[in-house]
């Protein structure tokens, strides 16, 4: 049993109790220049000061260089004076220099780990906990910081749905053209105006729903008439894709794009969902930067891109609606119909909108506040601008590439020509 401890001066004298020793106990007390006190010493203090270092240095995020040099200086010299002096200056640096490198990697660290798992569209627990995380910061002020560092498109693994305006009536389509080289199925479809069942080998939505599902997008739902049962038919029963689910929202009457919207109410529910055209076809990378936003949004497409990488003339992107935009990159304004002025202030610098949105439940209040527009139809563009009315703010990803364009007969042609060898799997 270990009594009592005092100090002598040669070193500690260790004072035992009965045992092996005897009843005097052992005494460990030897001389100034005895090597026993010298390696005891040094042993204690070192093992002392080094746990408090080393625990001081873990917390406060500091080097363990620090924390093991200031403990072997001040065990070596083994000097009162020194162990305080040395501690107290490399705590004070330790404490400082801690705290910053503390609050970096708290703060740093996350957000360049999931801009990693952001670049490679992370779909597994790291991008789900990035997307996670990032829907809790402050909406605009940390887009805008990660906007400058180069990583403004991070995944919220919470955006999964899609809807895709199927309901047109396909009146262009529907109009005859001799030149159009169509083969009997293509000419039958395209009579009936259902643009998104023209075959290119398969129905041309089996393109677009194949392109959400190499996204990340899990459900879709398709806006049509009640007369379309072609489209119920198909993917309710013949295809019965596996990669997503397909479920679908019937507008009543044909009363404009905001109505087909409203009419996916129910599916959206209180989720953030893309929103698309059914006779266009958009590059995957498109939906996947829509996915990364931190809120909605929407594609700008590059007047010069479209027209040199999709099948849509010069003539006929001039006829589309042009995107201006604010000092921080947000949507200020639709100009729908542009005129020449318009194109002449903007040129071939142009972002042109494809109906390409990602929207948040915000905007089905905006579209109930707006009015039909001189043609009798409920507009998106009206909506959109209602919206922004509210609060809303829209983020535009500038886009060089084009869309493939299916709104009348003659696109078919050169949309099967650039459609040949997609892969498709629903």
């Amino acid at each position: 049993m270990v009594g009592p401890q005092t100090i002598g001066a040669g070193g500690i004298t260790g004072a035992t109790g009965a045992g092996a020793t005897g009843a005097a106990g052992a005494s460990t007390t030897t001389g100034a220049g005895g090597a026993t006190t010298f390696f005891t010493t040094f042993f204690t203090t070192f093992l002392t000061t080094f746990l408090t270092a080393f625990l001081t240095a873990f917390f406060f995020g500091a080097a363990f260089l620090t924390a093991f040099l200031t403990t072997f200086l001040a065990t070596f010299f083994g000097a009162a004076f020194l162990t305080a002096f040395f501690t107290t200056f490399f705590f004070g640096a330790t404490f400082f220099f801690g705290a910053a490198f503390f609050l970096g990697v708290a703060f740093f660290f996350p957000v360049a780990f999931f801009a990693i798992c952001a670049s490679f569209n992370a779909e597994d627990m790291f991008g789900r906990m990035a997307g996670a995380i990032i829907a809790q910061l402050p909406h605009r002020g940390a887009h805008s910081m990660m906007k400058k560092a180069g990583c403004a498109m991070l995944p919220p693994v919470s955006l999964t749905k899609a809807v895709i305006l199927a309901r047109g009536l396909g009146t262009r389509m529907r109009r005859a053209a001799s030149d159009a080289a169509l083969d009997e199925a293509q000419a039958r479809a395209a009579d009936a105006g259902v643009k998104g069942m023209i075959p290119i080998d398969r129905p041309f939505l089996d393109y677009v729903i194949s392109a959400l599902a190499d996204a990340g997008f899990e459900d879709v739902c398709l806006v049509i008439g009640p007369e379309h049962r072609a489209i119920r038919d198909y993917y309710g029963r013949e295809a019965q894709p596996s990669r997503v689910r397909v479920g679908f929202a019937v507008q009543a009457e044909p009363l404009g794009t905001a109505d087909a919207v409203a009419a996916a109410a129910p599916f959206a529910g209180s989720d953030e969902f893309l929103a698309i055209n059914s006779d266009n076809y958009y590059p995957v990378f498109v939906f996947e930067r829509l996915r990364r936003l931190p809120g909605p949004g929407l594609a700008g497409f590059e007047r010069a891109s479209l027209a040199r990488d999709g099948n849509i003339d010069d003539a006929r992107v001039s006829r589309y609606a042009v995107l201006r935009l604010a000092a921080d990159g947000t949507l200020a304004d639709i100009v729908e119909k542009p005129d020449q002025d318009v194109w002449a202030r903007t040129g071939s610098d142009a972002l042109i909108s494809m109906n390409c949105w990602r929207f948040s439940p915000r905007i089905f209040e905006a579209i109930r506040r707006i009015d039909r527009s001189p043609r009798g139809e409920y507009e998106l563009a009206d909506a959109v601008r209602e919206a922004m009315r509210l609060g809303e703010r829209f983020d535009v990803v500038p886009v060089a590439a084009g869309v493939l364009d299916l709104s009348q007969r003659t696109d078919i042609p050169a949309v099967a020509r650039r459609l040949a060898g997609v892969e498709v799997r629903l």
